[in-house]
């Protein structure tokens, strides 16, 4: 029997990287997952070898109509919630004073009001079975502050402080509310590739090895993470995780 067996969770972000990985991991321990984000095609190929323990629902996270469907998706096919793993997000590099307000404003619907929507359309799914665990997936950016990277730090920084609100809100619930802060992880399997603006590549290569040094020279695996968010959903019932950063070693 697998470590999260009969557990019913939702997963943002899970057409690839971290979401995927962790869709995987999650299935192979025995849980029914839906998996969520904007590509349906995407996220149809990363659950095919999952048979029925997975479904893909397709939805803009930054629309409640969106969030609400994808709620409603996993009541209807598995009659209950357990775990919300709040985990898509947008990075993108750019300067404050160049940027589009598209940008500005899809990093703030994808990193913050996606996350905020998705608690809001979990938590009576959760009380409704008695309780339940949220993970928001932050960044070492809170306290590291990359070049560039600032309406990302920025969003993350809201996640952690929405977390600690949210977290004394529905302790009387049952419902455990984890903040999970990511190091580097590596992508490269999943063919993720960081994209950056030509013109301001040499002005982010010229001001990254800083905070490149501060933060690891090495990358975290995919599959190690992705084992770590398990140790944090099966820790003993009587017990939380309130907050948890996970970094490279060297």
């Amino acid at each position: 029997m697998g470590r999260l067996e009969g557990r019913t969770m939702v997963i943002t972000g899970a057409g690839r990287g971290l979401g995927r990985t962790m869709t995987r991991r999650f299935v192979a321990e025995g849980a029914q997952v839906v998996a969520a984000a904007r590509d349906l095609a995407r996220l149809e190929e990363a659950i095919a070898p999952l048979g029925d323990k997975a479904f893909a629902v397709a939805a803009d996270l930054g629309d409640p109509e969106g969030v609400d469907r994808v709620f409603a998706e996993a009541e209807k096919r598995f009659g209950k919630l357990d775990v919300l793993i709040n985990n898509a997000a947008i990075y993108d590099f750019f300067e404050i004073d160049r940027v589009a307000p598209e940008r500005i404003r899809a990093t703030v619907d994808s990193n913050l009001l996606g996350p905020m929507l998705c608690v809001r359309a979990a938590v009576p799914l959760m009380k409704k079975a008695g309780g339940g665990h949220i993970l928001n997936m932050t960044s070492e950016a809170v306290r590291n502050m990359y070049p560039f990277l600032t309406g990302y730090a920025a969003t993350k920084t809201a996640l952690e402080n929405f977390s600690q609100g949210i977290r004394q809100e529905l302790r009387p619930d049952n419902i455990k509310v984890t903040c999970v802060r990511l190091g580097a992880m590596d992508l490269s399997e999943e063919g993720v590739a960081l994209s950056v603006d030509l013109e301001l590549a040499p002005k982010l290569m010229e001001k990254m090895p800083g905070a490149i040094a501060f933060g690891g020279s090495t990358l975290m695996k995919l599959d190690t993470v992705a084992d770590a968010v398990v140790d944090v959903l099966t820790l003993a019932g009587d017990t939380t995780f309130d907050f948890v950063e996970l970094r490279p070693t060297l």
